[in-house]
């Protein structure tokens, strides 16, 4: 665990898998590395499956310290990578998990991003995504995982930005 940093993509990955398997509390420096790694951009594709087991071990064992860095993993994620290494289905749960009032400035933010619109009747076909195409399934992701999170909060300072866009027609 303490010499993680140094394992190259594959043993990181094997490393990171059979900790998320062991629910071990003293995996906790590991798990910061790999997510504050991921923030800084080292991860790319496929590697990015080291922070998904990083989220595992953050929400199965509620480690309270990283929720700084999950928040910054969701500001940095992008649900268009083609290989996000199965991220897009396990931060939001951890960010429901261990919500965080903290949060709610970023997450108001996402929501009051304007959305990418597309052409009327487009279909998002997901062999070959235009530019619009891929704004928008970002923009989705975030925005629906930021509601999701505000709801779960019930943070009087969430209810602006969420009845925002509820009256938005896009």
């Amino acid at each position: 665990v303490e010499h993680a940093s140094k394992l190259d993509s594959k043993q990181r990955g094997r490393l990171m898998a059979l900790l998320a398997k062991t629910r071990d509390a003293r995996t906790e420096p590991a798990v910061r590395l790999v997510l504050s790694q991921y923030v800084e951009g080292r991860f790319a594709g496929e590697e990015s499956r080291d922070a998904r087991f990083a989220l595992r071990l953050v929400y199965g064992l509620k480690l309270e310290s990283c929720r700084a860095l999950v928040l910054q993993v969701f500001l940095k994620f992008r649900q268009s990578e083609r290989l996000d290494g199965g991220l897009r289905s396990t931060l939001p749960y951890t960010m429901l998990d261990l919500a965080d009032a903290t949060w709610v400035p970023a997450l108001s933010q996402k929501l009051s991003e304007p959305m990418e619109r597309l052409a009327d009747g487009a279909v998002v076909d997901d062999d070959e995504l235009s530019d619009a195409e891929i704004s928008y399934t970002d923009q989705l992701f975030s925005q629906t995982t930021a509601i999701r999170v505000l709801g779960r909060l019930r943070d009087p300072r969430g209810v602006e930005p969420l009845v925002n866009v509820l009256v938005d027609a896009e």
